[in-house]
């Protein structure tokens, strides 16, 4: 697949706050979205990613359908923070949307992880 860079806006974790995601005051999971562009049609995939600078990592696949939502939610699970959790480090989420063999990414998310 081939990749074309394009101004895609980075996803938002909620639970971040002030740059800073408490891994102590999650429940089950973190709460993150994704805002679409208008070009975003059905049938084109979404992957989400979320990593952590501890070597943890997370993904998602979301076929779109029509109608296309303006924000998509996801649920990242709790233990991707939790596990070999080593303090004050960093974390990054972004996308991809797929399309036809193209690929466009967003710009990273970078985030401390605490707890």
């Amino acid at each position: 697949m081939t990749e074309e860079q394009i101004e895609l806006v980075m996803p938002r974790i909620i639970d971040i706050d002030r740059g800073v995601l408490y891994v102590s005051k999650l429940k089950d999971v973190a709460h993150g979205v994704v805002h679409t562009y208008g070009k975003m049609v059905a049938g084109q995939i979404l992957e989400i990613f979320v990593e952590t600078s501890y070597d943890n990592f997370w993904s998602v696949q979301i076929v779109l359908v029509d109608p296309v939502e303006t924000s998509i939610t996801f649920l990242v699970p709790k233990d991707i923070f939790e596990k070999n959790f080593v303090p004050n480090n960093r974390a990054y989420s972004y996308y991809i949307v797929k399309d036809a063999g193209i690929e466009k990414k967003s710009e990273k998310l970078e985030f401390q992880v605490k707890e």
